[in-house]
């Protein structure tokens, strides 16, 4: 059985490992912008994790606020999705693009092009990577973002939003994770 370590995202400042987790902000020029890394260990396969990371077409099977996902393409760069995002949340839908999937690198990138939210000029990528913990084969996941920052938000407010969400998302990923490791399987990759 896996095992899920910690996750919390600190300032640039404050860089540290906290619970065998960290994550660092990047500022750039632009005041309206800020780049997140949140970084989170779980002692599951990579292969586990990648298989659910890659399906641009299927969100909610780890993302807890995604209710429903409608594609239009053929799952190549330049697909777009439609996900309908679930009540208490201030938003209803996103419209997303996928800007680079990399089955060998364990690479995902996404655009989001638009919706009914106030997330504008977001883009994410998640890297999924081998690591070895304890002696055993273990997963480290990063994912790092870019969006502007909404009239009437401070940048914090934006990033506190936006980390919690990727919190929620990255705790559900290892909770789906361990199912999986449980149940000996992986999701089929389909190129």
């Amino acid at each position: 059985m896996g095992i899920t370590i910690g996750i919390q995202c600190l300032e640039i400042e404050e860089i540290s490992i906290c619970d065998g987790m960290f994550c660092y902000l990047v500022d750039f020029v632009d005041v309206k912008e800020k780049m997140n890394y949140c970084l989170m260990w779980f002692g599951y396969f990579p292969s586990q994790v990648w298989s659910l990371v890659r399906r641009f077409d299927q969100p909610q099977k780890y993302k807890p606020f995604v209710s429903r996902c409608i594609m239009q393409g053929d799952l190549g760069i330049g697909s777009v999705r439609e996900v309908n995002v679930k009540s208490g949340l201030p938003a209803t839908t996103s419209t997303e693009r996928l800007e680079q999937l990399d089955d060998e690198e364990h690479i995902l990138g996404i655009r989001i092009v638009g919706g009914d939210h106030r997330l504008r000029n977001y883009s994410s990528i998640i890297t999924v990577h081998p690591e070895v913990i304890d002696g055993r084969p273990s997963t480290m996941v990063i994912e790092s973002f870019v969006v502007d920052v909404p009239d009437g938000n401070t940048r914090d407010e934006t990033c506190y939003f936006v980390e919690a969400l990727i919190r929620c998302n990255l705790s559900s990923l290892a909770d789906v994770s361990e199912r999986m490791a449980v149940q000996g399987r992986t999701d089929p990759i389909n190129h």
